[in-house]
């Protein structure tokens, strides 16, 4: 039988699935939606191995070392009510948290053949400013008609000896336009990169092909085999146009 105060006292040394929400917007903003992540907690291990676990996941955001986490103490809680989770609040908060999950819950878990520790009942949420969304340093940007242009720039002055074919250098472009402003160019080799080369160097083999062919037609002096007064045959060139 569930506890009379729903799911009894918090575990201390038990994994909790708990879920952080990111939140693209200041808190200010209210933000809608976001992508979420399932996060182990763990009371025992404190607030500063969550905090790193947190950190692994919204490092690539670019988001400054000391951001806040935000803790929902209520499952009601409205967005403006969320507040900073710390060192001190850590595991009070917690406790508070879930203390509040009814015996209602715990009976409708059961039947789902779930226990409240598999259930993402603790709630975290970290709010990315919009001021971070573009172009930040040590960030992945998106490939805009300007960046192109400026890699492409940046790829010709490296590749001055026309190394480099023209579907291979759009390639790289749309590859260094995405990364972080200021980072050096990149060269990988990797197969999308190798097959842009064999496709330049296939498209060069066809223009010499076709530059060889349009010679040929606009030659207007063709070799015509002439028969001697001796029967032998001898070539002489002639211009065609006054045959």
């Amino acid at each position: 039988m569930p506890n009379p105060n729903g799911a009894g006292d918090i575990p201390t040394s038990t994994d909790l699935l708990g879920v952080l929400q990111i939140k693209k917007g200041s808190i200010q903003d209210n933000p809608r939606g976001g992508p979420k992540h399932d996060i182990l907690v763990k009371l025992e291990d404190g607030y500063e191995v969550l905090r790193a676990k947190i950190a692994r996941i919204v490092r690539p955001l670019g988001l400054p070392d000391d951001f806040l986490i935000y803790f929902r103490r209520t499952r009601n809680a409205v967005q403006a009510r969320y507040e900073p989770i710390t060192a001190d609040n850590f595991e009070e908060w917690l406790r508070i948290r879930w203390a509040k999950i009814t015996t209602q819950e715990v009976v409708r878990w059961e039947e789902e053949g779930k226990e409240p520790r598999e259930v993402q009942v603790i709630e975290f949420f970290v709010f990315k400013p919009r001021s971070l969304q573009r172009g930040n340093a040590g960030r992945i940007r998106r490939a805009t008609a300007n960046s192109i242009a400026e890699a492409q720039r940046r790829i010709g002055e490296h590749d001055n000896n026309q190394q480099l074919g023209e579907i291979q250098r759009f390639h790289l472009a749309h590859i260094n336009a995405r990364r972080p402003e200021g980072a050096p160019l990149i060269f990988p080799e990797d197969a999308t990169n190798n097959q842009a080369a064999r496709l330049d160097q296939a498209r060069a083999q066809l223009d010499n092909e076709d530059a060889q062919a349009a010679a040929e037609r606009n030659n207007l002096v063709r070799p015509i085999r002439i028969r001697w007064f001796n029967g032998d045959f001898v070539e002489i060139p002639v211009d065609v146009t006054s045959l």
